[in-house]
Parts: C-alpha cells; structure tokens; sequence
C-alpha cells in the first residue's frame, strides 16, 4: 500500500482503488477512485459558491463523518451533522498506515481517529476509536456520510433486506412507516425500484434505514466494476440509505441532472436526531471502536478468469474422449 501526501492532501493506495482525503475539510474522503477505470465513485457538488456555515451550505462530495449527530439536535454539540466536518483533522504517516484524527472539535470532550490500512488487494480498511476525555457520558450517534455517484445503470444490492424503515421521503411514494425493497410503490399504486434505473426525470428523494445487515453493493456496469463496503455490524447494525433522484439540494445554483446520487451510511441508530432516552451513552474514557472497508472488484477480471476456467475443463474433458476414440483405431 502507498501512502503519499501533497499539502493537506493524502492519498492512499491499495491496488487499483485509492482514496484521497482532505484534512482542512473536516477529514473529508473527497475521492474513492478506481485507477483502471479512472471513475471516481464518490459524488461531487456540483455548487461552486459555497460561503455558508451551514452542513447544506458547505461542499457535500465524497465521505464526511457525522458525530454526535446527523441532524439537528438539541444542545451545544447538536449541530446539523455533527462536529466533525467543519474542522481541521491531523493526519500522520505510521509504516503503511495513515492516522487521522481530530481532538476536540468545537470544544467538545472527545476525541475521533480513523486509521486508513490496506488488507487485501483492492481493499481499503477504515478502523474508528471515539473516546469521550470528559468527566460525563452523553448519548450520541455515529453515521458514515459516503455519498456516491450514480448513473443509470447503476444498481445498489443489500443482501437479505426486504424493507427498509421509512425516516422520510419528498412524497413521491406510498405513505407508510416502511417500505418493500427494492420494488417500492408510488403514491398513485404503480410499482417503482429503489435499487437501480437512475435518472433525475423520476424526481424522488428521501431516507430510510435497514437493519441486521453488514454489507452493501453497488455495481457499475458502464464500466463492469463493483463496488462492496463491508462494516461492523455489532457497532453499527444499521445502515441509512439516502437517494436523491433529480431533486437538487440548491436550485439557485443548479440543475435536477446534477443531482444524482445515494448515500450508503452505516450507522449505530436508525434516526438521525439524538433522544438521550433510547440511545447509548458515550462514558468517559471507554472506547468505542468500530471498523469499515471499502472493496473494488472488476467484473471484466471475474468474467475472464471463469471463462478461462470454463476453457480448461472442456480441453480436460476433450483429451481423455480423443485418446480412447485413438486407442480403438489403433487396435
């Protein structure tokens, strides 16, 4: 693995998947990029003036991390998406290893590493340890925040989910606490699908959460690569969805095509705003570590390696049946 660093830049290397993060921008992971491809998976914004403090009135692209809070919550940590994104992290080089970290952020009593290490070709492993330095617990949230790119042929698997849990929606679908996936319904009763056929014309965008699963896939056929990120399913044993199909988070500034995208999010509760009565507490100097990883396959590399599988048994199985048929002729 290479870990190489231009100014505030880093960049890590794992075969032909990198990432590339931005420590003046609140560890932002600003690329997850496939270097045969030269896609970049992650999501771009594609605002240019962006002068506001705001979570929604700062640069959204790639991977942010969200604590203590996805949303807006009561007190002085509540912000919208938490304290992470806003500030400047620390990042160090230890062997192949590259350290993020930020130490307490706005002045909160914590502090948030994230390690960046390679294991296995193509994959990239994001190990987390929170601890709170304070003298009290509080409850928190903990949500990855990758948002990725999306094209039309793109198309999102969650092993064994059948619904999902429904935080919200812009209206365009049935009206329920949950919904069918990946064949959801629209208001008006006509089936639609969640998990691929993407394009800003079907003008729908909202949030919902699975549970009980570990793994999430996303497949591009344009250029025949998958995409799987895998994470700790004890700490984190949800993932929220988000979509936004043509529905643009500024229409001053943009277009519906623009807006294009899906969120991925493991995350340890299935809401977004913090009620200290049903969710866990961060106690001071206990350690909360969880991991994630990132992992590129290319399908054009599978399909060749089987079809040349494919090719030996059928030469195997040939030679055997044309030294018998030689073998009678000679006698």
């Amino acid at each position: 693995m290479a870990v190489k660093q231009r100014k505030h830049i880093w960049r890590v290397v794992s075969g032909d998947l990198e990432i590339e993060i931005d420590c003046l921008a609140g560890g932002k992971i600003r690329r997850l990029l496939s270097r045969k491809s030269k896609r970049n998976f992650f999501f771009k914004d594609p605002r240019k003036q962006l002068n506001g403090k705001a979570y929604l009135e700062h640069d959204i692209s790639g991977f942010d991390e969200c604590f203590p809070t996805v949303g807006k919550s009561q007190g002085r940590f509540g912000m919208d998406h938490g304290v992470l994104w806003n500030t400047s992290w620390q990042a160090s080089r230890q062997g192949d290893q590259l350290i993020t970290r930020v130490v307490r952020p706005h002045g909160m009593p914590v502090i948030f590493t994230r390690i960046v290490s390679k294991s296995g070709p193509n994959k990239i492993h994001l190990d987390y340890t929170i601890v709170n330095t304070g003298k009290t617990a509080f409850p928190f949230i903990y949500s990855s925040h990758p948002i990725l790119a999306l094209d039309t042929q793109s198309r999102i698997v969650l092993p064994g989910v059948k619904q999902l849990s429904v935080l919200g929606h812009n209206g365009a679908l049935k009206a329920g606490n949950r919904q069918p996936w990946p064949l959801a319904v629209l208001k008006n009763g006509t089936p639609t699908r969640l998990d691929t056929h993407f394009s800003a014309r079907r003008q729908l965008a909202g949030k919902w959460f699975a549970k009980g699963i570990g793994s999430a896939e996303i497949s591009f056929p344009s250029t025949k690569e998958r995409l799987t990120l895998t994470w700790d399913q004890e700490k984190l044993p949800y993932m929220g969805l988000w979509l936004s199909l043509g529905i643009p988070l500024d229409k001053r500034h943009t277009e519906s095509k623009d807006w294009i995208c899906a969120a991925l999010e493991p995350c340890s509760h299935n809401h977004d705003i913090i009620n200290s009565r049903k969710i866990a507490a961060l106690k001071p100097g206990e350690p909360y570590s969880f991991w994630m990883e990132w992992e590129l396959d290319s399908r054009k590399k599978a399909a060749k390696r089987v079809r040349r599988k494919i090719l030996i048994k059928k030469i195997r199985r040939m030679l055997p049946v044309r030294n018998k048929r030689n073998s009678k002729k000679k006698g």
